[in-house]
């Protein structure tokens, strides 16, 4: 790889992916602005660094467990999602490509680093698992029937209610609710709307009492 070259250099340099050229010892050789932008810090400053210098601390044996299967010859590449020190201490994620190359003008093979950050998508992800938490807390001792379904029909969460009315087979309430998720469904596939909608339904427990459900409301699966 020539970095000289017009084209090899606005592929490295002019782009919104994160890159550096680290030599096998970790120090940086080379980063773009992309990288600068990302961690705070300028060229020179990184220059100046390590790469693991950079690599939040719990992430460090990850990070070198990677490396050392490159330079092993076990995996052309490798991606990890992991986090990165900026300037002012926080820190961010990114989705990490390394691979080694040959560099036209440096003795020894190096590292190119590519880093696509993904700090936002992480932080929403820890968002709906704290909300899916205390979601499940709170249907755990309600007293109505609480249940998750995914989009192939599968229960992904019942609550306390479900199960004492069908025990902790998941067979014996998929029977029994089954024409319920089906409609339920088939509403969401049709609608694609936001808003919730009404069902009534009554069913059969595995203690042969007859449930009646006046009221089940569906909220939507949706983006923002």
């Amino acid at each position: 790889m020539d970095i000289s070259h017009p084209a090899a250099h606005h592929a490295f340099h002019y782009t919104l992916v994160g890159k550096a050229l680290v030599r096998f010892g970790g120090e940086v050789a080379m980063v773009n602005r992309s990288l600068c932008n990302m961690l705070g810090y300028t060229e020179q400053e990184l220059l100046r660094m390590r790469i693991l210098d950079i690599i939040y601390t719990e992430d460090v044996p990850l990070y070198n467990g990677f490396m050392n299967d490159l330079l092993g010859g076990n995996s052309d590449y490798v991606e990890m999602e992991n986090r990165y020190i900026c300037l002012d201490g926080r820190h961010k994620w990114g989705m990490t490509t390394l691979s080694v190359i040959d560099v036209e003008g440096h003795p020894e093979r190096v590292f190119l680093i590519q880093v696509q950050e993904i700090t936002y998508r992480k932080r929403l992800v820890e968002l709906n698992e704290a909300y899916a938490d205390k979601f499940r807390i709170l249907a755990d001792h309600h007293s109505d029937l609480v249940y998750d379904v995914m989009l192939d029909g599968s229960f992904s969460y019942v609550n306390r209610a479900c199960t004492k009315l069908w025990g902790d087979d998941l067979y014996e309430l998929e029977r029994a609710l089954g024409d319920t998720i089906r409609k339920s469904l088939e509403h969401v596939m049709e609608s694609f709307t936001n808003s919730p909608f009404e069902m009534e339904t009554s069913f059969e427990s595995e203690r042969r009492q007859n449930v009646e459900i006046q009221r089940t409301e569906y909220s939507q699966f949706h983006s923002e």
